[in-house]
């Protein structure tokens, strides 16, 4: 049996687990009521619905934010639901309650546009094809 022991300090959430990634990705669920886990690379971005935020964690399940502290994108947010990331580094999220997609640096977390699509009725989820056409439900 697994064991997964969670530290929460000024935060910053560590994980430690011999299973770190399947199981921090679902200690990091539970701790922070997400709707969006998107895995990129080694990274993976949570997005918080409920904490109208998007945090990055590495793979050991600690809270990676250039400049630091986490989250990510703690302000601007309005009940994001689902976020996606380009092969160009750009993360886009869907913000449900301002009915709009906003656009922003994957690595820092600073605004390109905040409202990339707009016109949206409740936008949730996010996909991309191959050519980089994004599709919102």
């Amino acid at each position: 049996m697994n064991k997964i022991s969670i530290d929460i300090v000024n935060s910053r959430v560590n994980i430690h687990t011999s299973e770190r990634r399947a199981l921090a990705i679902l200690a990091l669920v539970a701790i922070i009521s997400a709707f969006g886990i998107l895995p990129v690379h080694a990274d993976l971005y949570v997005v918080s619905s409920t904490g109208n935020r998007v945090s990055r964690f590495d793979s050991s399940g600690s809270a990676l934010a250039t400049p630091t502290p986490d989250p990510l994108i703690g302000s601007g947010l309005s009940s994001p639901h689902d976020a996606l990331v380009d092969s160009a580094g750009n993360l886009y999220v869907s913000n449900t309650s301002a009915n709009t997609v906003g656009k922003y640096d994957a690595k820092t977390g600073a605004v390109i546009n905040a409202s990339f699509i707009t016109g949206l009725s409740g936008p949730r989820g996010l996909a991309m094809d191959a050519t980089g056409n994004i599709y919102v439900v």
